[in-house]
């Protein structure tokens, strides 16, 4: 009778478990699970060579070069468009997105760029700018020359678009190499 009871007792006990379990599992859903994000950090060198940005209108043009010879003028924030590749394509997934800048120096790195881990990546565009408040807009300062463009034979790292991978365990760092536009 008491072997019986034992049984009884685990039964139940397996039953409310399994009741327990079953109602709350229900509950769960994909979409609550929080994906594991990442930092990346952005730096630059200056390749010292200049190109002509021919988008740019030649008034605009001495205009920045005038606010240009100003000392107190350095770069605030990079520019860049990121992409992620999803189900066999690549997504945008920031445009023009600004970052800011932390001087060091004469060294320049950016706040980190938060993005969800374990995935691919693509940097489409990379720009050094400041924001000036005459004009009322950022000032491109330097770009990494994009791929199949005469500025990415002045650079040694091939420009944008770069790909990356972004790991669960650790920030990735990403330098530029970028001409003065």
């Amino acid at each position: 009778m008491k072997g019986r009871l034992k049984i009884l007792r685990f039964g139940v006990l397996a039953g409310i478990c399994f009741l327990f379990l079953s109602v709350f599992s229900s509950c769960y859903k994909e979409d609550d699970i929080q994906p594991v994000r990442q930092n990346v950090v952005f730096g630059f060198e200056d390749s010292d060579e200049k190109i002509e940005d021919t988008t740019t209108e030649l008034s605009r043009t001495l205009q920045r070069e005038t606010i240009l010879k100003d000392d107190d003028i350095s770069p605030d924030k990079v520019i860049v468009s990121v992409e992620k590749y999803e189900s066999g394509s690549w997504q945008e997934t920031l445009t023009a997105h600004e970052v800011k800048l932390l001087s060091f120096g004469d060294d320049y790195i950016s706040s980190p760029l938060s993005l969800i881990a374990g995935k691919e990546y693509r940097i489409t565009l990379f720009e050094v700018a400041y924001y000036c408040e005459e004009e009322e807009e950022n000032i491109i300062l330097y770009k990494a020359p994009e791929e199949g463009s005469e500025g990415e034979n002045y650079v040694n790292d091939g420009g944008v678009p770069r790909e990356f991978n972004l790991s669960k365990d650790e920030k990735e760092n990403l330098d530029f190499q970028v001409i003065r536009v």
